[in-house]
Parts: structure tokens; C-alpha cells; sequence
């Protein structure tokens, strides 16, 4: 049916356009079917809906806001052309005699020419963003930016009019004057006043996070690709598809191999720091168990030297003084008094055994301190772990009832000769150091060396269990302790020996679960003689570690749908590149670019250590501020540009 026809068939709108009448039925008659396709059936036609117009007829038509103008360009072009919609065209090609739709669905080749003006813009915005440090300045290059717009309408229109007029048809009328100038300064207010909203915004278009670049940095490392210095979703979206894609999964696998052992390298690396020639690995837990061991042997008989030089001055100022026991007599009277006849003599006799030259030398008024001191360490042996029987099966109740008034006694025999603040001081010393060495021993008893080695390397060993190594063991062995730790933070149950796991890591580091808490980061920290190296070498790979596990670029390739619809976004992008937007039949190169070549291309740009850095660098983010700055072409166009771009490449 032809559009006489149709207007044979309605006499009574003769006095509507073409268009308006043909809108006028959609509206009343087809409402729930697409426009263009009313259109095929109306015209009874069906339209040529994939070759689009020519890019110089969308540079033309594109740059015009007015639907009137664009009608009107388009009528001068193609007479017989239909309004679809107030943002597209149908009209009649005048090579191939078909219907055709300006422009088709999907991204082509005409949707950056109709996009010139913008791109007009946007070249001046940044070639006149250095005048913009002041507020005339940004005026200027706001009107600059103006000014360029409008260039480009007159010199397409120009351009427009001379192939009119070698068609021998009539050219169309050039924007007034008063209309360029009123569209001048309003892009020019709104280019500024916009601009200044987005002028805070600048870098943040930059798909790469600069906190994750200087993570690597600050370890002396390259990040693996784009996406693992970036939180940029559509960095993410493209490399995990490429990681799964035959061409490039080769290019991505040795990428996160890289990225992989560049942390695992900064991690061995601090740990070398901390203690070059601590022992290493698995196998190396064994022989950490048995240098703890060793250690604290060591640390063991240090201690009892240390404990009998402090002791010899005081021994020899107090052993030939007088002492009483008479704290510890009164308790043994009182307890005997309470018991059976039978039963306070075999407690009397007990106590005589425990401590009798003591009593007798008390009786006698001859007990010295020195004799009370050895009484009291006597019983002290009894109360030790190792001891498996006391005198008579004594309870240990009362052994420790015993020992505690013995130190009493001892307390005010050296306070009556004038040493009470020097024995106060070291028996407050030696219980310091005794209680802390009696609960690491206990800690460590009963331990196989391998066993030892792999608690204390553990990303879930206590705060207090450190701590106590620290102060146990010396300076050395917390080194070697802290250097093993280290070297499993980056290994989970499936990691090989020597191999660095990044969720590992965060799961060993700063879990919630299974993680260190922060009482043994502390102690860790705390004890080395460089913490702050640490807290920050740890923080970088943390950071790092972070930036690899969004990305999800080494992880994924479970080829989900997510993934799948990924590897077709890619073979379709470069199909488009490799056939103009034409469609794809399946073989020759654009396959080939498609499947092969192009996706290893993308993957060498996404991982070349010269792109992130070039991404990274002081020019390229000074590029995304230029473009929103005050005088950002997004803004400077808003009207004909920023509420363009939708219909141009036809969103919606």
C-alpha cells in the first residue's frame, strides 16, 4: 500500500502531513507495536533496518537538536522520508529503492559521525583547559567550547548545501544569526555552571584507582593488568572474559601468574627482612619446632643464672639473720586443734617431715633465713609439675597453704633486717618471670617439634602466645617465629609450598573467621625491630590482594553466564570492527579478529606494564579532569550534546 492509498482510503485528514497522518493511526490503531514496524505495514514494505544512513547524512542531520530542522534536512535528502518517532527516520534510499531505517539498533560507525559536534567540543574543552586555573578563564573556555558547536553546525551545513546544489536541489536555510549566538551563550552559562558541578569529579573517570596503583608501587611490583588496579566494573567485565577465551586466556594466565608471584616475592621478601635465615617451608616447621625447643632450654638456664645473681647479694646479707616461722606454726597449731586426736598427731607428723629442721631450729630460737629460704624452696620443688609424689602424699592444697606462709615468714625476717624492699624486688621479679616461663613450658609440653613450629605459624596463634615467645625466647627466635608466620599468610589448604594465594592471604591476614586478631597483630608488630616496615609491606599486599580478588580476572573461569555473556560482547565487538557493523556470517578474518586475534590484542593492551602505568600517570588523569572541569564539553552542550548521546546511539 502506497501513501496515496492510504490517503485514498482517509479522505477526511487531508489536511494532515504524511507524517501526521501516519501517527495519528499508530496512535489510534496500532498503538502496541513498534513504529517502525507499523510503518512496513502500512507502506506495505519491509524496511531495510541494518545499513543505516550514511555517516556524513548522521554528521549533518545528528548536530540538530529541533526535530523540525532534522525533518527538514532529511526531506531536502530523501523526499519521501517518514518521521520515526521524534529521534529517527525512515526514507527511501535512492540507490537500493528500499525503506530504510537512519538509524539502526546497536552502536555503528554513523553513531559516531551524528556524535562530530560533541567531539568538536570536547577537543576545544581540553585544548583550552589550562585557562581554566581562573574563573575568567573558565568563562573563556566555556564560550570556546560554545563557539566550537556552533562552527561545526555552519560548516556542516555548508558542507550539506554544496552536495545539495550539485544534486541540483534546493539547499537549506543556515541558523540565524540572533538563534547561533542566544544557543552560544547559553551553552556557555551552562558549560560553566555545570562544569563546575563535575569540576570536583575530576580523575574519577580514570579506570584505574590510584590507591591500588600505589599499593604495587610501594612494593616494588607491576600490577598484573588494568583490572587489578581498577574498581571499574566494565576493566573487570572484559578481562574475566578474556581470561576465558582462547585467543587471550594464555596472555590473561601469565598475567595473574605475574601478579601472583610478585606478591608471593614482596611476602618472602619482608620475610627475608625479618629473619634472614630462618628456616623455610613445610618441611622447615620441624626444624622451627626444635629451635623453639632449643631456645627456650637456653633461655631456661639464662634465666636460672640471672636468678642466682640477684639472689647472691641478698643471701649473703640475709642468710645469718634471725627468722621465725611463726605465721606458718600458728596455721599448723589452729589446723591440728580442729582434727581428732589420731588425726592431728598424723598431720603433726606430716608437717614435721615437710619442714621439720625449721620448726626445730624455731623451737630453739637458732633459725636463720637462710634456713627458712631452703625450707621454703623445698616445698616450691613439690609444687612443680614434674614432681609425681610428695612426702606422705601431702594434698597440694595444703603443700601450697605451706609455701605461701613460709614467704610470709620470710617477708618479715628481711623486713627486721632492714632488706625488705630489696627482697620485695626480687621476689616480685622472680614471680614475673617464673609465672611467664611456667605457662610457656606448660605450652609447650608434650608438643612434637612439628606441632610447635605449626602453631607458632599460624595466622590464628594468640596475642598472649607471642607475646610469651617474645619474652621467653629472645629477640632471635621471636624473629624466626614471625618470619614463618609470615610465609603461610599467603598459603591456604590447596596452595602448593612456595606458591602465593591471594584470598589466602585475606582470609590469613584480616579474616573475619579465621584471620589474625588484632591482639596478635599487635604482638607480632610489637615485637619486631622494624614494625612499621611490616604494618606496611602487610598493608600493601592486603590492598593489593583486595584489588586481584574484585577484579576476579585469575579467578573465574568457571565460564558462567556472566562470563559467556562476556566472550560474546568481545566477539562482537571485534566482528563490528573487523566487517564496518555488517552482519557476521561465521568465518574468514572477522572470526579470526574475533575469536583469536582481537581478544589477544586486548589482553597484551589490558596487561602491558606501560598501559597501567601510562593509566596511572599525572597526564592521563589530568586529561579526565580536563574533561570536567569547568568548562567540560558535557557540559557546554548539554542541550544539544548530553541529552543527545541517548538517541544518537538509539538507548532508548
Amino acid at each position: 500500500m502506497s501513501m496515496q492509498d492510504i490517503r485514498a482510503q482517509y479522505p477526511q485528514y487531508s489536511d494532515l502531513s504524511d507524517d501526521q497522518l501516519l501517527q495519528g493511526l499508530h496512535r489510534n490503531h496500532y498503538a502496541d507495536m513498534p513504529y517502525t514496524a507499523f510503518l512496513s505495514k502500512a507502506l506495505g514494505e519491509d524496511l531495510d533496518t541494518g545499513t543505516g544512513a550514511p555517516a556524513l547524512v548522521r554528521a549533518v542531520v545528528g548536530k540538530e537538536s529541533d526535530p523540525a530542522r532534522r525533518m527538514a534536512i532529511m526531506s531536502r535528502l530523501y523526499p519521501e522520508t517518514y518521521a520515526a518517532g521524534d529521534d529517527n527516520f525512515v526514507y527511501r534510499d535512492p540507490t537500493s529503492k528500499k525503506l530504510t531505517v537512519y538509524n539502526p539498533k546497536g552502536f555503528d560507525v554513523g553513531d559516531v559521525a551524528s556524535l562530530g559536534r560533541e567531539a568538536a567540543q570536547l577537543g576545544t574543552a581540553i585544548a583550552t583547559a589550562p585557562a581554566t586555573a581562573t574563573g575568567v578563564g573558565a568563562v573563556g573556555s566555556a564560550a570556546a567550547t560554545a563557539a566550537a558547536g556552533q562552527g561545526y553546525d555552519y560548516l556542516a551545513d555548508a558542507l550539506l548545501n554544496r552536495y545539495l546544489a550539485s544534486q541540483g536541489k534546493e539547499g537549506v536555510d543556515y541558523k540565524p544569526a540572533s538563534a547561533a549566538l542566544t544557543q552560544g551563550a547559553l551553552d556557555t552559562g551552562l558549560g560553566y555552571l555545570g562544569g563546575a558541578a563535575l569540576s570536583k569529579v575530576g580523575g574519577v573517570l580514570s579506570p584505574v584507582k590510584q590507591e591500588l596503583y600505589d599499593a604495587w608501587r610501594s612494593l616494588g611490583k607491576t600490577p598484573p593488568s588494568v583490572g587489578s588496579v581498577s574498581d571499574s566494573g566494565a576493566a573487570h567485565f572484559l578481562e574475566n572474559a578474556l581470561a576465558n577465551m582462547w585467543g587471550s586466556s594464555g596472555v590473561m594466565g601469565k598475567a595473574a601468574e605475574r601478579g601472583r608471584t610478585g606478591l608471593g616475592d614482596a611476602l618472602d621478601e619482608l620475610s627475608t627482612r625479618i629473619a634472614p635465615n630462618a628456616p623455610r617451608g613445610d618441611v622447615a616447621r620441624e626444624t622451627l619446632g626444635n629451635n623453639i625447643l632449643d631456645a627456650a632450654d637456653a633461655s631456661k638456664r639464662a634465666f636460672t643464672r640471672e636468678a642466682a645473681s640477684r639472689e647472691a647479694p641478698l643471701s649473703q646479707a640475709l642468710a645469718n639473720q634471725p627468722a621465725d616461722i611463726g605465721n606458718t606454726m600458728q596455721w599448723i597449731n589452729d589446723t591440728a586443734a580442729r582434727l581428732s586426736p589420731g588425726m592431728a598427731d598424723q598431720f603433726l607428723g606430716r608437717m614435721t617431715r615437710l619442714i621439720g629442721p625449721a620448726m626445730d631450729d624455731a623451737a630453739n630460737g637458732n633459725l636463720n633465713f637462710g634456713s627458712l629460704w631452703q625450707a621454703k624452696k623445698d616445698v616450691g620443688k613439690l609444687l612443680k609439675p614434674s614432681a609425681t609424689a610428695t612426702t606422705d602424699n601431702i594434698d597440694r592444697g595444703i603443700l601450697k597453704q605451706v609455701n605461701g606462709l613460709l614467704s610470709s615468714d620470710l617477708d618479715a625476717a628481711a623486713s627486721a633486717a632492714g632488706q625488705g624492699n630489696a627482697w620485695t624486688g626480687f621476689k616480685d621479679w622472680y614471680s614475673v618471670e617464673k609465672t611467664g616461663r611456667d605457662a610457656f613450658e606448660k605450652l609447650l609440653r608434650n608438643r612434637q617439634p612439628a606441632s610447635i613450629g605449626t602453631y607458632f605459624t599460624n595466622s590464628q596463634v594468640p596475642g598472649e602466645s607471642l607475646d610469651a615467645a617474645r619474652d621467653v625466647l629472645g629477640q632471635k627466635a621471636f624473629n624466626d617465629i614471625a618470619a614463618g608466620l609470615v610465609d603461610r599468610l599467603g598459603q591456604g589448604a590447596g596452595t602448593r609450598q612456595g606458591e602465593f594465594s591471594p584470598s589466602s592471604f585475606l582470609t590469613n591476614f584480616s579474616g573475619s573467621n579465621k584471620g589474625m586478631s588484632d591482639e596478635a597483630k599487635a604482638a607480632f608488630l610489637s615485637g619486631l625491630p622494624d614494625p612499621y616496615d611490616a604494618a606496611n609491606t602487610l598493608g600493601a599486599i592486603e590492598t593489593a590482594a583486595e584489588g586481584l580478588k574484585n577484579a576476579g580476572t585469575f579467578y573465574n573461569t568457571s565460564r558462567t553466564a556472566p562470563t559467556l555473556e562476556g566472550i560474546q560482547a568481545v566477539k562482537d565487538a571485534f566482528r563490528f570492527l573487523a566487517q564496518g557493523g555488517a552482519g557476521y556470517a561465521g568465518g574468514g578474518f572477522p572470526g579470526l579478529l574475533s575469536t583469536t586475534i582481537g581478544p589477544w590484542a586486548a589482553a597484551k593492551v589490558t596487561t602491558s606494564p606501560t598501559v597501567i602505568k601510562a593509566l596511572a600517570s599525572k597526564p592521563y588523569r589530568s586529561f579526565w579532569e580536563a574533561v570536567a572541569n569547568p568548562s567540560g564539553p558535557l557540559a557546554a552542550s548539554f542541550k544539544t550534546g548530553l541529552m543527545d548521546v541517548p538517541r544518537e546511539i538509539d538507548l532508548y
